[in-house]
């Protein structure tokens, strides 16, 4: 009896880890992961194709990992490590979540109810960066009002109520 309550909360765990989002890891992957181990395990469980996407004017090439047909996260590799292990795991569904609930979709206000406030960062787009979380929170940049990027960007500016498009593990 007590093997067979074991055995379910371990199955009931493991279905809840599958989309869970960590600090260095998503669901099945971590950041350093070898990229071997971690198609392996996404074909046991999703669809992988390779792919590409663009980064500043360069073609970066990917793993999409997919299920029925919609896009959850893609894999990256640095070209100059030996090892072939993730450097980067972008997050694309929704369905990831912290152990707080905050995901792709989850507002900055949301977010820094649950993690204290570090800055925002402009780089080729807006990133909030909170402590505790060591993930790249892009945010949505649309609902920025325009004089935000002209009167000295100062992150109380920025609506709370502006969402995470995307989590880079990072």
């Amino acid at each position: 009896m007590i093997y067979l309550i074991s055995l379910i909360f371990a199955l009931v765990s493991q279905s809840n880890n599958e989309f869970l989002l960590e600090s260095g890891k998503v669901g099945y992957f971590y950041r350093s992961m070898p990229i071997e181990e971690a198609l392996r395990t996404a074909n046991e469980h999703y669809k992988v194709e390779k792919g590409a996407i663009s980064l500043e004017g360069t073609e970066v090439e990917v793993w999409n990992v997919s299920s029925s047909g919609k896009l959850l996260l893609q894999f990256e590799t640095r070209d100059y490590d030996s090892n072939k292990s993730l450097w980067r795991i972008w997050v694309i569904s929704d369905k990831y979540k912290t152990h707080d609930g905050i995901g792709i979709g989850s507002s900055i206000l949301e977010v820094i109810e649950r993690y204290p406030f570090k800055y925002i960062q402009v780089e080729g787009s807006l990133s909030l960066a909170v402590e505790g979380l060591d993930l790249g929170l892009m945010l949505d940049g649309s609902s920025v009002p325009d004089s935000w990027w002209s009167n000295g960007m100062k992150d109380s500016e920025i609506p709370k109520s502006t969402k995470i498009r995307l989590i880079i593990v990072i």
